[in-house]
């Protein structure tokens, strides 16, 4: 199945490999072959940060920016304690991070997707599904849909 097919059906049999970031009590899982390294919070530089970010992270010879999700997926003007790790993730060229209070390395076997419920559709979120994993609810999504909400995303105060 393709990072953005369409929900509602089990990948029998095949382990999907996804990273699970943890935005406190929101569990986000993206294909494992979007992330490409983890970082400790603390190398984010804050000076200037870029739009709707909170700072750059260097990957290889490029400065990426970093945004800070609420468990809304509302965008954070300031770092909560609890964020320690910048995910760096990639969709198509370009990079970027997320900070996350936790991130680890999920390979699912026979993940089963389903669509999301009516009431939680909402325009430009970059949620597709969910997924239940050890009673555990996760809501997938990809690096290119993350990217899209940090560029649109409202912040928290709204």
């Amino acid at each position: 199945m393709a990072p953005d097919a369409a929900p509602n059906h089990v990948v029998a049999g095949a382990v999907r490999p996804y990273s699970a970031l943890k935005l406190d009590l929101l569990v986000l899982l993206v294909p494992q072959q979007e992330m490409r390294t983890l970082e400790a919070a603390g190398d984010i530089e804050t000076a200037e940060p870029p739009p709707n970010g909170v700072g750059w992270i260097r990957f290889g010879s490029k400065r990426c920016p970093v945004f800070c999700f609420s468990e809304q997926l509302r965008r954070l003007p300031e770092v909560p304690a609890t964020r320690r790790i910048c995910a760096v993730l990639a969709a198509g060229e370009h990079a970027f991070g997320i900070l996350c209070s936790d991130v680890s390395l999920l390979r699912l076997p026979d993940l089963r997707l389903s669509p999301l419920p009516e009431a939680m559709v909402l325009p430009g979120r970059p949620i597709r599904a969910l997924a239940l994993h050890e009673e555990t609810v996760m809501c997938v999504s990809s690096a290119a849909r993350l990217m899209a909400h940090a560029h649109a995303c409202p912040d928290a105060t709204r």
